[in-house]
């Protein structure tokens, strides 16, 4: 074909496949058209359907319908015009069917949505795969010459299809139509259900109930309609309509039914007449049986009998056949009582006839006993040449007949133990046992030996273990010696005795030999049998050689041993301070345990006979073991005196002061460092240990460290004498003063501890250096301060400054310029007490000067009532009504002070003010019952019993008086320190203390907790301006520490008040009241030095020793005699809470403050008498300040606020957190109660409380408002209290709570919150168990041996907090169980003193951002001390539950999925 024709043959191809194309084109197109109009009538159609769907309000009609109608023609009418479809729709009839089924918890339909969605995509998809199904011609292979070049990506059916958005949109339409069909009918078909109560037959009246339910829902489900036109679907309710006729009658069918076959067999087994003894026994014990059922039966026929009393009341329909067993159920159960009489009257007749047969039964037994006893002894089963298989059948069939007896015969004596009749013994029956089983072990032992020594006799020689075969031989030696006791003359036990003797003999001759046979007279391995019969056993050693030999060889073994140890054991060394060249030894507990077994060891092998070949090794080792010890000894003493001493004099100040002793620790310094760098080179113990001279060199460091230690004794004492306050530090803060006396501001943070209110010293500044001179700048930037030597003024804790006399200077040693110090302090205070200056204040305005002049002592309560002397006493003027004038004038200026403190002021001046006013109160009461009972003279005792102040112009001083005793007041300044409200029960006090110091005794308030004996003695102690160091006492202490407290005393003039001082040992209060007799004895004599403890010291007048008991409590001490009578005892019982309320209301600024501390004393009264009795519950003092303290803030923060508000808030606020819930609704009635009519505005925390929300939120807990509640309440009860218990059982949230409000503070605090709020910082925790150590690990303890104090974990941690000058919050956190074991030490620490006192003398001042922190359990077995101190906040497990542990695992659990996921 040509080239022409070839191109017109592809362009008719071109064209005829265009055309085919074409073609096939218009039928896909036809085809897609027909299956999307298809699909979209579908869609109209169901929608159609849809839109005649009734509405809710008509469905509601229906069932409105249902529930009134009873099948009456009217209601007939009336439902059918409710439920009829409209006119309009009447055409329109359901397509679908659907029936409604009641499951357990819901309504579903049958077929379910899912189902109809799928059968609905079916048919869609039926429509799809029919149109599919058309071939396209351009894929007709007749076509394949004209189409092949031109068939390539041409579009299918398939394409058109998915490609289609109009079709797509109307199929998913049309799948979704019925889902909302149902959901609607769903939703408006549950207006037709109920709750069914499944009815339980308990007792008939429940069951009444249940039957008028039962009717109300039996009308109920009757009037519902079988089928109901929904618009699409057509709901079949036949099914349901079945399941919602309840019917009560089927569990009365089955109670009848089962009472009436109980009652027929229990009939039937009482009338059936015993035959046997076992049926004897189960008829008497059925008896007893059904007579204690009878109780229940009759129940049970009572209820079914109301019951249907009450279907027959009700006609209920029931078929006639359950009435006719219902009419069959009482003379069941009569007859079943019936039988029960009749086989009681005949039980005594059938006991005997019981016994008759048993009686014969046994007879029957012994019998056969007789029988199996004669088959037992047949002769083949003791004769040796018997056949063993015949024997052992013949046992065991014996053994079977014993076994078949033995139950026959604890039957029969179970029998007799039921129905009491004597126990009958089967003693023939026993012997035959035991001889029978004598017999089995006669031939297993047999049998067995024969095996073993077979095995024995093939064994290779230097295989066997002698010890193994010898323990074999002896058991079966046990064995044969039973049998031969145990049967008759034999023939087998002999044979059993020959074999076993026989091996015995052997066996010990191989144990004695083994040692000495050599493998090389053997030329092949030999058996025992071989050696047996070549004799070699029997004549190579004599039983004495070979015994020597074995001796010898278990010594040898024993040195072994001991040496391998020593051998590869070695010194653990530590290097010291991390320093590359100075090591110390770390434990050696492990080398302590090995060198007592060793010894121990030795001591043994040298007592043997046979250590004659090793004894000069033995002595050897014993001589090293030895050297070794003493050499540890004194290591390890060496290394404690090294260690205690090293850090004092590496202090230059230490060098030069103690110089002979600095050479001396120098050497012993040198010496110690190269005995530790050589161990640390050869670390082997035993070779460091035994070196040559060793044990002479650490005996001589020794004796020079102890020298160095009497030495810094002495050193010390010698300091303490010159400043005697001293005394009260303990000698490591001593030492530190001691080690940078060229450093005045070393001695700043031990200043409280020395002075009662001096917390620091104000220095003088150096001038700043010339701009040009060279300088260190800090960091950042900012010029460093540098102080001089002058010493400026005196500052307290609370901020307030004194001035100091000028050229004061802290030059030369550290006790001297301290001296210097105390002597300014005193002329300071006594330049403000002198007379004229007194005068000068007087003229002035009172409520104006005292901002200026009032410096902190207590010489302002001497201003009025002390200079008043002449209106009771001289002149010619009326002196009752000078005094009545001066009653008003005190009650002006008290006004004028309380109006003062309402308004705005600086801390300090309000805290002045403050104590003012509650001292200026007491003397207004003074004057006023004064006035009261017509006082007009000095003399009179209502003037003289009072605590008075005069200048004595003799003595130039200012003296104290009350009643008979005059004290010289002490000048101690006081700083700005809040006073004592003094009561009668205060005045009482401090006339009898006063009393003792006039008779150069101590005072010795006794009380229950709370009742203020410490803080009586201290502000006694404040009034008369004398240092008072209160001190905690505890099992703990020594008379040697004591003895150093009281020459302290002694030498500084001041008080101390010994809390809990019947904590101390009975040993060392004998040894206290022989040194208090020698204190008061050189204050009796008048003399100005005295011997105490082998020391001539000094005597300052002054001092005195006060002791404060809480008797009955545990851990007490009862006080030795003549310890007694060295403290004037002082009853303190019930302080007068309405008196102490008031006035610390009326200094804090309350108007009606008697009114609301008259409520407040009322409110904890019927709180102790009305709430539940708990261990953590404390309604006394201290609850009652802590309260009176946070109504004192919550007044100046809310001044706008009523003061009943205020006081509400404050009690609500304290007292709620340690409630249980029950006790806290009562809490809030007897609020209420007293509160009429006030209502408390929820108080806003604002950020505080989302801030604790967030800090949930991020550790992953749940945010419960339980929670919240707990953490405000606690950050609430520590703004108030410093010692805190979170209380409630395990699982709680104890540990979270506390946690929380940590982080909350610290994210305020770094959100720049801090500054409106104080609180507002971060938190450092300290955690610790205090139950899971000692109390020497906890608090601290003297080592009794070396006398070195060793610090406790309590001791450390609140040391730490103190020495962290920050202002950051430090909580000590103790969790663990509290009992009276541990917790009593810390009582001065959560009271107002905030000391940590321990053994050693030391005493740790808590500063004001320290919180002890207690996690217990419960308080059941703490002191009420204990709970009075401490705010509580109770966290109760209830209140959180279950749910919380599951929410945030399960959000835990999706990171952890994931994690682990491939």
């Amino acid at each position: 074909m040509s080239y022409t024709e070839q191109a017109n043959k592809r362009y008719h191809c071109r064209r005829l496949t265009c055309f085919i194309r074409l073609a096939d084109y218009l039928m896909v197109n036809t085809m897609h058209i027909l299956a999307v109009n298809s699909v979209a009538k579908l869609l109209a159609v169901l929608q159609d359907q849809i839109q005649h769907t009734p509405t809710h309000a008509v469905i509601h009609s229906w069932a409105d319908t249902d529930a009134a109608g009873d099948g009456g023609g009217a209601t007939e009418d009336s439902d059918r015009k409710a439920t009829e479809p409209t006119v309009e729709a009447v055409h329109l009839l359901p397509m679908f069917v659907s029936e409604l089924m009641l499951e357990t918890h819901a309504l579903t339909y049958e077929p379910s949505v899912d189902v109809f969605q799928e059968c609905v995509s079916e048919i869609i998809s039926r429509f799809q795969e029919t149109v599919l199904s058309l071939v396209v011609l351009v894929t007709d292979s007749y076509f394949d010459a004209f189409t092949q070049p031109m068939i390539n990506s041409k579009q299918s059916l398939q394409f058109a299809f998915d490609s289609s958005p109009s079709s797509s949109s109307s199929r998913q339409r049309v799948t979704r139509a019925p889902l909302r069909a149902s959901a609607s009918s769903t939703e408006r078909m549950r207006v037709w259900t109920w709750t069914r109560s499944e009815i339980r037959i308990t007792e008939w009246r429940s069951f009444s109930e249940s039957l008028k339910k039962y009717h109300r829902e039996h009308k109920e489900a009757l009037a519902i309609k079988q089928k109901r036109h929904l618009g699409l679907l057509l709901v079949d309710t036949t099914l349901l309509k079945g399941k919602l006729l309840p019917s009560p009658l089927r569990c009365l069918e089955r109670k009848i039914d089962a009472i009436i076959a109980e009652a027929q067999d229990a009939q039937f087994k009482l009338e059936f007449i015993p035959s046997a003894t076992t049926e004897f026994v189960n008829s008497l014990t059925f008896l007893e049986e059904i007579q204690e059922r009878m109780e229940w039966l009759d129940e049970q026929t009572e209820t079914v009998s109301q019951m249907y009393k009450l279907i027959d009341s009700y006609s209920v329909p029931s078929p006639p056949e359950d009435f006719a067993v219902y009419a069959t159920l009482k003379p069941s159960v009569t007859g079943v009582r019936n039988a029960i009489d009749k086989a009681v009257g005949e039980k005594d007749a059938n006991v005997d006839k019981f016994c008759v047969h048993l009686q014969r039964d046994i007879t029957d037994l012994n019998k056969e006993v007789k029988r199996v006893k004669q088959q037992a002894q047949n002769n083949q089963i003791m004769d040796i040449n018997a056949e063993r298989p015949k024997v052992r059948l013949l046992l065991d069939e014996v053994q079977v007949s014993i076994d078949e007896l033995q139950n026959q015969a604890f039957q029969y004596k179970s029998f007799q133990k039921n129905f009491k009749v004597e126990v009958t013994k089967y003693e023939a029956l026993e012997e035959l046992s035991a001889e029978v089983k004598l017999k089995q072990l006669l031939w297993d032992s047999l049998e067995e030996w024969d095996a073993l020594q077979a095995g024995w006799m093939e064994c290779k020689f230097e295989e066997l273990d002698p010890e193994t075969l010898s323990a074999q031989v002896n058991k079966y030696a046990k064995c044969v010696n039973q049998l031969e006791k145990g049967l008759p003359p034999n023939s087998v036990v002999p044979r059993l005795k020959e074999h076993v003797e026989g091996m015995s003999g052997e066996g010990q001759t191989l144990g004695d030999s083994e040692a000495v046979i050599e493998a090389s007279l053997l030329e092949e391995p030999q058996t025992l049998a071989s050696l047996e019969g070549l004799m070699y056993l029997s004549n190579i050693f004599s039983s004495t050689v070979s015994g020597q030999a074995s001796g010898e060889a278990s010594l040898e073994t024993i040195l072994k041993k001991v040496e391998d140890s020593w051998k590869t054991t070695e010194f653990p060394v530590l290097s010291h301070r991390e320093s590359k060249d100075l090591f110390i030894l770390g434990g050696t507990d492990d080398i302590q345990v090995l060198l007592d077994d060793s010894t121990i060891n030795m001591a043994t092998v040298a007592s043997s006979r046979y250590v004659g070949p090793i004894k000069t090794r033995v002595d050897e080792w014993q001589r090293q073991l030895n050297l070794f010890s003493q050499t540890l000894e004194e290591w390890l003493t060496c290394q404690r005196n090294w260690l205690y001493l090293e850090s004092i004099f590496s202090a230059p100040d230490i060098q030069r002061q103690l110089p002979a002793e600095a050479k001396m620790f120098l050497q012993v310094d040198k010496s110690w460092k190269e005995i530790m760098r050589k161990v640390n080179r050869l670390p082997n113990a035993l070779r460091a240990a035994t070196q040559p001279g060793l044990l002479e060199i650490f005996q001589n460091n020794n004796a020079l460290l102890d020298q160095i230690q009497k030495c810094l004794e002495a050193y010390l004492e010698s300091k303490r004498v010159i400043f005697p306050r001293f005394y009260f530090l303990s000698n490591d803060e001593l030492l530190e003063i001691l080690a940078q006396t060229r450093n005045p501001q070393a001695v700043q943070p031990h200043l409280r501890k020395c002075f009662d209110a001096i917390a620091r010293l104000e220095f003088a500044l150096l001038p700043p250096p010339p701009p040009g001179a060279m300088t260190t700048q800090p960091a950042d930037g900012e010029q460093e301060k540098v102080y001089s030597n002058d010493i400026l003024a005196m500052v307290s804790p609370e901020g307030e400054k004194v001035g100091l006399a000028k050229g004061l200077k802290a030059r030369g040693n550290v006790e001297d310029w301290l001296g210097k110090v105390e002597e300014a302090m005193f002329s300071s205070s006594a330049a403000s007490a002198r007379p004229p200056s007194l005068t000068t204040k007087v003229k002035n305005e009172r409520s104006g000067w005292w901002l200026d002049t009032l410096t902190g002592g207590v010489n302002y309560q001497s201003v009025d009532v002390v200079q008043r002397p002449g209106r009771l006493s001289g002149g010619d003027h009326d002196h009752f009504m000078a005094l009545q004038d001066f009653e008003y004038v005190n009650i002006d200026r008290l006004n004028a002070l309380a109006a003062l403190v309402r308004g705005q002021l600086p801390t300090l001046h309000r805290n002045i003010i403050t104590a003012l006013i509650t001292v200026d109160v007491h003397a207004r009461d003074i004057v006023t019952d004064l006035v009261a009972r017509k006082v007009d003279s000095s003399s009179n005792f209502e003037w003289q019993r009072q605590l008075r102040y005069y200048w004595d112009l003799d003595l130039d001083n200012c003296v104290a008086r009350m009643a008979l005793s005059t004290y010289i007041y002490g000048y101690e300044y006081l700083g700005a320190c809040p006073r004592l409200v003094i009561t009668p029960l205060t005045d009482r006090c401090y006339l009898c203390l006063m009393g003792a110091l006039q008779l150069d005794l101590g005072g010795a308030p006794a009380g229950p907790a709370g009742t203020g004996k410490t803080e009586t003695t201290k502000d006694l102690a404040k009034a008369l301006s004398i240092q008072c160091v209160v001190f905690n006492c505890s099992d703990g202490l020594d008379y040697k520490m004591m003895g150093k407290f009281f020459s302290g005393l002694a030498q500084s003039g001041a008080w101390c008040c010994f809390d809990e001082f019947n904590r101390i040992d009975i040993e060392v209060l004998s040894v206290i009241a022989q040194q208090l007799i020698t204190i008061r004895n050189a204050k009796m004599a008048k003399l100005s030095r005295f011997m105490f403890e082998g020391r001539e010291i000094k005597l300052v007048m002054t001092c005195a020793a006060f002791i404060t008991m809480n008797p009955g409590y545990a851990g007490r001490t009862e006080l030795p005699d003549n310890l007694k009578a060295l403290f004037r005892p002082i009853a303190m019982m019930v302080p007068n809470y309405a008196l102490i309320a008031e006035v610390i209301l009326y200094s804090e600024g309350f108007e009606s403050s008697k009114t609301l501390a008259r409520k407040m004393t009322q409110m904890y009264k019927l709180c102790s008498e009305q709430l539940s009795q708990q261990d953590h519950y404390d309604f006394g003092m201290r609850a009652v300040k802590s309260v009176l303290v946070m109504a004192g803030s919550l007044k100046r923060e809310n001044p706008h606020l009523s003061e009943d508000v205020v006081l509400i808030r404050a009690l609500r606020d304290s007292n709620l957190p340690k409630f249980l819930t029950d006790d806290a609704a009562l809490f809030g009635g007897i609020m209420s109660d007293l509160f009429p009519g006030v209502s408390i505005p929820e108080h806003d925390y604002g950020v505080l409380q989302t801030t604790i929300l967030e800090s949930l939120v991020k550790r992953n807990l749940q945010p419960l408002p339980s929670m919240t509640h707990k953490v405000i309440q606690l950050y609430e009860t520590m703004i108030v209290r410093h010692g805190v218990m979170l209380v409630g059982p395990t699982g709680g949230g104890k540990t979270t709570v506390y946690s929380i409000l940590s982080d909350t503070l610290d994210t305020l605090w770094q959100a720049g919150h801090g500054k409106h709020n104080p609180f507002y910082l971060p938190v450092k925790t300290y955690v610790l168990n205090p139950k899971s150590v000692t109390m020497g690990e906890l608090y601290g303890e003297v080592n009794i041996l070396t006398l070195e104090w060793r610090d406790g974990l309590m001791a450390l941690s609140v040391r730490a907090a103190c020495n962290d000058t920050s202002d950051d919050h430090k909580w000590i956190v103790s969790d663990g169980p509290v009992d009276a074991l541990w917790i009593e030490n810390m009582n001065t620490v959560l009271d107002d003193n905030k000391m940590l006192c321990l053994a050693n003398s030391e005493r740790i001042k808590l500063t004001p951002s320290i919180h002890m922190v207690f996690e217990v359990q419960d308080l059941s077995v703490a002191s009420p001390a204990t709970v009075s101190r401490c705010g509580m906040v109770y966290i109760d497990s209830n209140e959180l539950k279950w749910m919380p542990y599951v929410q945030t695992w399960i959000t835990g659990l999706a990171k952890k999925v994931i994690y682990h996921s491939p």
